[in-house]
């Protein structure tokens, strides 16, 4: 008998484990494929693919929370109101995700409520959008996350020194030298240096170009430019250059189109451009249109100005009014003067003090960002300044820096 119960007890511990617990139990076993008893493999959404590994920190992803019967998957296991009892044929809007998670392009999809053995269960959620690669600044949140992303900004910063890399202004003047202006020359002639001193003094870099015959009609309508703007003996200059070309009364915009190649020649590529005309009478072999859209089909003449010493009002002193220089000045902005009344001396300092102002326009190399631009000068931010995007260019304000003052113009592309 002792024998027998030995037997029985021996054979209980076998089948019940050494602790004591029950085949397949907690402690684990062959069968069980967490083999350390880890946590169970991520669930898969219906009707989806296999997610890939989330790399979001810890702290931003969704918690589960226990199923609440509202078109959510409030205990992300993959499944939308899986336990809710419906009415078979009932559907509902659903997302295979938590209340909350519907932003930017995420949509919910559909559900129908499908028979079972005696109540209705909810199917697959089916037709919802769900999180897609993010595309920065298109204004479109495909990420889900509640807002567009934004791209990094890339910047850009052009150097210029005042004086040296500031725009160079070339200024083209064009004198009538008919027989009834013979007074309006002599002025010409006397106040041309204290034109050129003033754009000097300035500091800006400047070229004068003059159409009109040096020695024609020596008495009273040559015009021979002295020093030092013109070199020895009224000679072209490192910065003054004559197109030595007879200028009759109706001549002067079509003596500038004739001889475009050679003026050109002594302009500066990217330079201020401006244009000059003094006569007591109107043109009449080329009108302002023609000139104006003529100027416009070659490059470097998006900012040009007209400037206009001609009779404004009536005839005057003058044989008639210059109507087509006047309609010029008036189509690029230009400035406008009654030869009959000019105070010569205050007039050029006028337009030299126009063609200095001109100077202070910085030429950019890229389009920057609308409201992106940042200017310093030596150094320290400035707001005296302007950006003008049709021609591309920061445009200074007076005071203006000094000569050779360093500006940094940043901005994002």
């Amino acid at each position: 008998m002792t024998k027998i119960l030995l037997g029985l007890f021996v054979a209980f511990a076998l089948t019940t484990g050494c602790d004591g617990g029950s085949i397949g139990g907690a402690g684990g076993g062959d069968d069980d494929p967490r083999q350390d008893g880890g946590p169970p493999p991520p669930p898969v959404l219906d009707g989806s693919t296999t997610p890939t590994p989330d790399t979001t920190p810890a702290a931003d992803l969704p918690v589960s929370k226990p199923e609440q019967c509202n078109g959510f998957d409030d205990d992300l296991d993959g499944k939308v109101d899986e336990d809710c009892p419906c009415k078979k044929g009932d559907t509902q809007a659903c997302y295979p995700g938590q209340a909350g998670q519907v932003k930017g392009v995420c949509k919910k999809g559909k559900q129908t409520c499908e028979p079972t053995d005696e109540f209705g269960r909810w199917g697959k959620c089916t037709g919802a959008v769900l999180p897609g690669k993010e595309v920065c600044d298109d204004g479109i949140d495909q990420d889900c996350s509640g807002a567009d992303l934004k791209c990094p900004t890339v910047g850009y910063c052009d150097y210029f020194t005042m004086g040296a890399n500031t725009r160079p202004v070339d200024i083209v003047w064009v004198i009538d030298q008919s027989g009834s202006m013979g007074g309006e020359i002599s002025s010409v002639r006397a106040n041309m240096n204290l034109f050129a001193s003033y754009i000097s003094k300035a500091k800006a870099d400047y070229r004068v170009i003059l159409v009109a015959s040096r020695y024609y009609d020596k008495d009273k309508h040559q015009i021979c430019i002295p020093q030092p703007l013109a070199g020895p003996n009224c000679a072209d200059s490192a910065r003054f250059k004559q197109i030595d070309q007879h200028v009759d009364s109706h001549d002067a915009l079509a003596r500038i189109i004739q001889h475009i190649g050679t003026i050109e020649k002594h302009m500066r590529k990217g330079s201020v451009r401006r244009f000059v005309a003094v006569t007591d009478d109107d043109a009449k072999k080329v009108g302002a249109t023609a000139f104006h859209a003529f100027l416009k089909t070659r490059p470097g003449y998006s900012d040009y100005k007209f400037h206009s010493i001609v009779a404004l009002k009536d005839k005057g002193c003058a044989a008639d009014d210059g109507k087509h220089y006047i309609a010029l000045s008036a189509l690029t902005g230009g400035l406008k003067y009654h030869i009959c009344s000019a105070a010569w001396a205050s007039l050029f300092t006028q337009l030299a003090q126009e063609a200095t102002t001109a100077t202070s326009k910085l030429l950019l190399k890229k389009t920057p960002k609308k409201g992106s631009i940042k200017v310093t000068i030596d150094g320290k931010p400035s707001t005296a300044w302007t950006h003008d995007p049709i021609i591309n260019q920061v445009v200074l304000k007076q005071p203006y820096p000094k000569h050779g003052a360093k500006i940094k113009v940043c901005y994002e592309l």
